[in-house]
C-alpha cells in the first residue's frame, strides 16, 4: 500500500511501523484514525493504547471496522460459497476482515486501552463492481485466497456463483450491495 501511496501523494511522509509500537511521541496528534485495519493487528488493545498515547488529551481516537460477515450483504452469501468450492480454509480467510464486527468486543477493546465511553455507531455504504467476475477476481485473486485458488477452482467458483449471487446483479451486469461498518470514536 505504501508503494502505491507514495507516488500518489509525494507531499506526505509515510511511515511503516507496528500498530502496537507507533514511532511518535506522546500527545503528538489531535486525532488518530484507523480505517479497516484493527482486525488485522496482532494485539488490537495494544494498538488502541498506542493510538491513545500519541493523541493529545481531549483529542479523538477513531476506528472503522466491517460489521460481522453474517450481517454483511454480499459476503453472507459469498463466504459459504467459497467454503463449498475452495474449502473451509478459504472461507475462514475471507472472514478475516469481518472479525471485529461486534460492538461489545469493540467497547471492551476501547476500555482495555483506557478509552472510555466510546461512541459506537453502525454505518452503511455501498460496494460496486463492474461484473460478478470482477467481484470474484477482487475478493479471490486480490486477497490471501489467491494462493489457495488455481484456475480450475476459480472457474468452478465462477460457475457456482451465478445463481446464489445473482440477486446482487444490476440490469447493466454490474454488482452492488450495501456494506455495513461500525465506527467507534472516543476522546482521550
Amino acid at each position: 500500500m505504501l508503494a502505491v501511496a507514495r507516488p500518489l501523494a509525494p507531499g506526505i511522509a509515510f511511515r511503516q511501523a507496528p500498530a502496537e509500537a507507533l514511532p511518535f511521541p506522546d500527545d503528538a496528534f489531535d486525532a488518530v484514525t484507523c480505517q479497516f485495519g484493527l482486525m488485522f493487528f496482532a494485539d488490537p488493545a495494544a494498538a488502541l493504547r498506542e493510538m491513545a498515547r500519541v493523541t493529545r488529551p481531549g483529542g479523538h481516537v477513531a476506528v472503522a471496522v466491517f460489521d460481522s460477515w453474517p450481517r454483511s450483504p454480499g459476503y453472507c452469501d459469498l463466504i459459504p460459497l467459497v467454503g463449498k468450492i475452495v474449502g473451509e480454509a478459504g472461507a475462514e480467510a475471507l472472514k478475516a476482515p469481518f472479525g471485529m464486527g461486534d460492538r461489545t468486543r469493540i467497547a471492551s477493546l476501547f476500555a482495555a486501552a483506557g478509552l472510555h465511553d466510546p461512541q459506537i455507531e453502525p454505518r452503511t455504504g455501498s460496494l460496486r463492481h463492474p461484473s460478478l467476475d470482477a467481484w470474484l477476481d477482487t475478493e479471490i485473486g486480490g486477497w490471501t485466497l489467491a494462493e489457495m485458488v488455481d484456475g480450475g477452482i476459480m472457474e468452478r467458483l465462477r460457475q457456482a456463483a451465478a445463481e446464489p449471487l445473482a440477486h446482487y446483479l444490476n440490469a447493466d451486469g454490474s454488482v452492488s450491495f450495501a456494506v455495513r461498518a461500525i465506527f467507534a470514536t472516543a476522546r482521550t
